[in-house]
C-alpha cells in the first residue's frame, strides 16, 4: 500500500434513474438495420434463458423504484440497452452539470476507445463543446 498526499475531492454518487428522471431524457429510437446474427441450439436456449432472467432482475428492480420516479423514467428504464453506452445520454448529463455548476471538471469514464471516439464526435459537434467555449 502506499499513500499519495494531497487534497481528495468529494465524490457524489448519482444513480441511473436519478439522471434520467432529472433529465427528463428518453433516448432515440433503434434506427440500427444491422441484421441479426442467427443463433441455433444449446446456445440459443442458454442466450434467451439469460435475456429472461436480466428482463426478471430488471422488472424487479423497477417495481421496486417505482414509487419514487415517474412514469416516464421507468419506461426509459425498461426500454434502454444496457449493452450499449449511451453517449446522447451523457452529452445532455455533461450540458446539465456545465448549466448547474460554478467551476470545476467533469470526468468521464468510459470502458473502451470506440465508446471514447464515439462521445468525443458527439461532443464535438455541438457548438457548446467546441475548443474554447
Amino acid at each position: 500500500m502506499i499513500h499519495i498526499p494531497g487534497f481528495t475531492y468529494p465524490v457524489e454518487e448519482v444513480y441511473l434513474e436519478d439522471v434520467i428522471e432529472t433529465l427528463r431524457y428518453s433516448p432515440p429510437e433503434n434506427t440500427s438495420n444491422k441484421p441479426q446474427r442467427r443463433i441455433y441450439g444449446r446456445r440459443k436456449r442458454e442466450m434467451l434463458a439469460q435475456k429472461e432472467e436480466e428482463e426478471w432482475l430488471l422488472n424487479e428492480w423497477i417495481a421496486s423504484i417505482r414509487h419514487k420516479y415517474s412514469p416516464d423514467t421507468l419506461q426509459t428504464l425498461r426500454t434502454m440497452d444496457y449493452d450499449k453506452i449511451d453517449v446522447m445520454l451523457i452529452e445532455q448529463l455533461i450540458k446539465y452539470i456545465i448549466k448547474t455548476s460554478d467551476d470545476g471538471a467533469i470526468l468521464v469514464f468510459l470502458p473502451g476507445w470506440e465508446d471514447i471516439k464515439k462521445l468525443n464526435e458527439v461532443l464535438t459537434a455541438n457548438f457548446m463543446f467546441k475548443t474554447g467555449n
